[in-house]
């Protein structure tokens, strides 16, 4: 499947900023999302225009951030 599941845990609402990065520190993609709800919030991520790799997703929000890796295997 060419889709991330990203799961964030949202104590408020907020605006949260998404950036995938590949291996070399160049931002692949970029999304901003307004979170309107508490609680988990599954975000979906569509990879399909990436090449095969290891990339970082780097999520920020007024609240703080944090990243996580995947990888990309066709």
């Amino acid at each position: 499947s060419d889709i991330v599941t990203s799961v964030l845990d949202v104590s408020q609402p907020c605006e949260v900023n998404i950036a995938i990065y590949d291996i070399s520190g160049r931002c692949a993609m970029e999304r901003e999302l307004e979170i309107d709800c508490r609680g988990e919030v599954e975000i979906e991520l569509d990879t399909g225009k990436l090449s095969c790799g290891v990339y970082e997703v780097k999520v920020l929000s007024n609240a703080g951030g944090d990243k996580s890796r995947f990888v990309v295997v066709r």
